[in-house]
């Protein structure tokens, strides 16, 4: 039995994380169709039946990056003007960890049926539920109506983290965080007056 070292993670749990990451690589760089279990192993530097060992298969590897997406509403819960949640939502994909997990996630759920509808049911489900249940819920989406609009926000704000992340557009990477989120939030209040 594998001795544990306070204050270490067990040698089990860490390359389960090293084999994560890889897959956040690969997923990342070239889609989901592409990835290999073959090649997230090299990555990781691990073998491949450890990578089938922990996730099973492909599958099972993309349905891992996408459950640790879950960390997302314990760093959004707590904001409650749309500016704030913005600008804290845009710095996430520019984090470390956090930043490679969200782009593998667009980038795969892009090029792959399966991908998709993984990530589709990651915004239908958990996206909705973070957004109703955190401060801007009861702040700023406070009526039903309002909450309905959740999913034109949240595929505006995906956009925007796509075109500033994955796509590399000059003219929205040359805004800091700060300044795309107040032009944004000034756009989410136009959703939110809209008539429907």
């Amino acid at each position: 039995m594998e001795n544990k070292i306070a204050g270490r993670r067990p040698r089990n749990e860490e390359t389960r994380e090293r084999i994560l990451s890889a897959a956040c690589t690969r997923f990342g760089d070239v889609g989901f169709e592409a990835t290999t279990i073959r090649s997230v192993a090299a990555e990781a530097e691990v073998d491949p039946a450890l990578v089938m060992h922990y996730f099973k298969n492909k599958q099972g590897l993309f349905g891992a990056v996408v459950s640790s997406l879950q960390e997302l509403p314990g760093q959004l819960e707590d904001v409650a003007d749309l500016e704030g949640f913005i600008a804290q939502y845009l710095r996430l994909w520019e984090a470390e960890n956090m930043g490679s997990r969200l782009k593998a996630v667009l980038r795969a759920g892009v090029g792959s049926s399966h991908a998709a509808g993984v990530l589709r049911h990651y915004m239908d489900e958990q996206f909705l539920e973070l957004v109703s249940q955190s401060k801007l819920g009861s702040t700023v989406f406070n009526t039903p109506e309002k909450r309905q609009r959740i999913p034109y926000i949240g595929a505006m704000l995906v956009g925007v983290a796509t075109t500033r992340n994955v796509i590399l557009v000059p003219y929205l990477r040359e805004k800091t965080v700060d300044e795309l989120a107040e032009i944004y939030a000034a756009a989410c209040e136009a959703i939110l007056e809209a008539r429907s």
